[in-house]
């Protein structure tokens, strides 16, 4: 699954969305979530010096493992 966003100019992150589904919506809206959380700013792109909106994605792999023994 995967998530993109913008970087604004000041650091922070807008228009958080799902890029590709994981097909579990559960998962999906916890990694919107877990993003939307993030506090800490973004170093932004530049051109010449000057700050400018650029485009991220975020890909995740979940991995869930089973403590069920086979019998």
């Amino acid at each position: 699954m995967e998530a993109t966003f913008y970087i604004e100019r000041d650091g922070t992150m807008s228009n958080i969305e799902l890029a590709e589904s994981s097909g579990l919506k559960v998962f999906d809206d916890m990694l919107i979530t877990s993003l939307s959380k993030i506090k800490n700013k973004w170093k932004p792109g530049t051109i010449h010096g000057s700050p400018y909106v650029t485009n991220s994605d975020c890909p995740s792999l979940f991995q869930i493992k089973s403590k069920l023994k086979d019998y």
